[in-house]
């Protein structure tokens, strides 16, 4: 595990606010340190696996509005190989299971329900393992990944964060 100091967190939220900022950009934003420092620093962050810096496409402004939660139930022998075959398919953006259990859970992007619902009775309820699939709508996605933050270290006021209201 690596320590972060204020500066470090204050880097992550400019990171987060517009990840092509400069580093002297971001050193005139935080005032008194110099743009080496500001790169050390993100490479310090990233070669720790802190951050990484990455394009996310926003489902929705390409065509995939409808955002929807799969709960699998599986048999538990099966779970893993279950949670690969999802993981590699195109729709699904996130697989997550427990420690020991029979269940996983996905997040879904479709262009419609009809083609969320194909989706799940054709490619996810036939797979070898699964017993089971409840699918809830997200209709309003508040939050996600791309805006979390270290709890205790919330971004400061003057820094816009965005959240998005359906």
């Amino acid at each position: 595990m690596i320590s972060l100091d204020d500066l470090d967190f204050r880097i992550i939220e400019l990171l987060q606010a517009d990840a092509r900022m400069s580093s002297r950009e971001m050193a005139q934003h935080l005032g008194g340190i110099s743009d080496r420092v500001v790169r050390y620093r993100i490479d310090r962050l990233l070669k720790h696996k802190v951050v990484r810096v990455q394009a996310i496409v926003d489902p929705r402004t390409v065509g995939y509005p409808i955002v929807a939660d799969v709960l699998i139930e599986a048999v538990p022998w099966k779970l893993a190989e279950v949670a690969a075959k999802l993981a590699a398919m195109p729709p699904v953006c996130y697989v997550g299971a427990p420690y020991r259990g029979r269940h996983l859970s996905i997040e879904v992007n479709a262009r419609d329900e009809t083609e969320l619902m194909t989706f799940v009775h054709h490619r996810v309820k036939p797979l070898e393992g699964v017993l089971n699939t409840h699918t809830g709508i997200v209709p309003q996605l508040i939050k996600d990944i791309a805006y979390w933050t270290i709890p205790g270290h919330e971004p400061s006021p003057d820094t816009e964060m965005h959240t998005s209201l359906m």
